[in-house]
């Protein structure tokens, strides 16, 4: 079957717009993919960058209120042989025996952790091992202040506040991070720390309220890799390094980055950055299949807009062709088949065009 001229250039102008397609498709879906991956990985470091600022924000907050708890005559009092001791508890008969200055003392920690959500506790340590909290413990188990990792912290650095590493709390299986700041009298001799402390729980919380485009969710660890927010609950307070070596390694040795990574048979991104000031890791964790599925739904829209674009080329081409080529060089063979018909060979053939085919 011949086929006519018109014909011919369509199914030409199909296979050089359908090879553009599959060449500029292959060649966009690699430089596609690194500049929205890139792209993605800016915006979550543009959010973790803020949740960085308020959690930091938080602690600093948390600094200043220790601060002024730290410098209320009442708890900076050093009349302490009256206050609560379990050094020698039988949870059994424990029972508790609140003096007035020590009531007056749990009122305004109770005060500070009642106005302060994410604040789990306020305590208090002395030299002479009484402890004194905003709220009863969990069970009167015998309990040396003295020998917790928060109180040896604060008498190791008297005249700073210093953040603790997580520690797991003697009667509930809360993990905390606690605030801790020596109290020294005026001649220079330490006699106790004061500390407020969050739970890991309440921190994964806190976490875990924020949404992340994609799917997105974060992961927080503190610069050894402990897990310090997930939402993975069963996580909480274990070392990254157990979980997933190779993503360990990326996350705690370097400042930033991204890395792919398998959790549950899927593949997972993890972007992450390093907080300036605590040291701390934040991570945004993102199902690769729904970057895939972003990555694709970009790539169709450019690839469709590009095939919208070729079709309105070809119709417009084919048009042009049709009026001042097809038409023109039809009029001619017609024209040239009435003189072969006819003999006549004084006969005009008209063809209004300027180009080469009128002449």
């Amino acid at each position: 079957m011949k086929l006519k001229l018109r014909h011919k250039i369509l199914l030409l102008y199909i296979g050089v717009s359908i090879g553009i397609l599959i060449l500029i498709g292959t060649l966009l879906s690699s430089t596609l993919r690194n500049n929205i991956i890139t792209a993605i990985s800016k915006n979550y470091g543009e959010q973790l960058a803020h949740i960085d600022f308020v959690l930091t924000s938080f602690l600093d907050n948390m600094e200043n209120d220790l601060e002024a708890i730290a410098l209320n005559e009442r708890v900076r009092s050093r009349n302490d042989k009256d206050f609560t001791n379990f050094i020698n508890a039988d949870e059994a008969t424990f029972q508790y025996s609140i003096g007035s200055l020590e009531r007056q003392i749990i009122t305004i920690f109770n005060r500070y952790r009642k106005t302060h959500p994410h604040v789990h506790s306020v305590f208090m340590g002395r030299e002479n091992g009484s402890f004194v909290r905003s709220h009863k413990r969990a069970r009167p188990t015998r309990y040396d202040p003295r020998a917790r990792p928060w109180y040896v912290l604060g008498k190791e650095n008297p005249g700073k506040i210093i953040r603790t590493p997580p520690f797991r709390s003697v009667t509930t299986p809360d993990v905390s991070i606690s605030l801790v700041k020596a109290l020294v009298g005026v001649e220079g001799n330490f006699y106790g720390v004061l500390g407020v402390a969050i739970t890991l729980e309440d921190l994964a919380e806190y976490i875990a309220n924020v949404e992340l485009d994609y799917g997105g969710f974060i992961e927080l660890f503190d610069e050894h890799g402990t897990v310090l927010a997930s939402r993975d609950k069963s996580l909480l307070f274990k070392d990254l390094a157990t979980i997933d070596a190779k993503l360990a390694k990326e996350i705690i040795n370097k400042n930033e980055g991204r890395f792919v990574f398998e959790k549950n048979s899927k593949e997972m991104y993890a972007f992450f950055n390093t907080s300036p000031i605590l040291g701390w890791k934040f991570a945004a964790i993102v199902p690769v299949a729904e970057i895939e599925k972003a990555i694709w739904h970009i790539n169709f829209k450019i690839l469709f807009a590009l095939f919208i674009a070729l079709l309105l080329l070809s119709v417009l081409t084919l048009l042009g062709l049709k009026h001042f080529v097809i038409k023109p060089l039809k009029k001619l063979d017609d024209g040239a088949s009435f003189i072969a018909q006819t003999c006549n060979l004084e006969h005009h053939i008209e063809i209004q065009s300027s180009d080469e085919i009128a002449n």
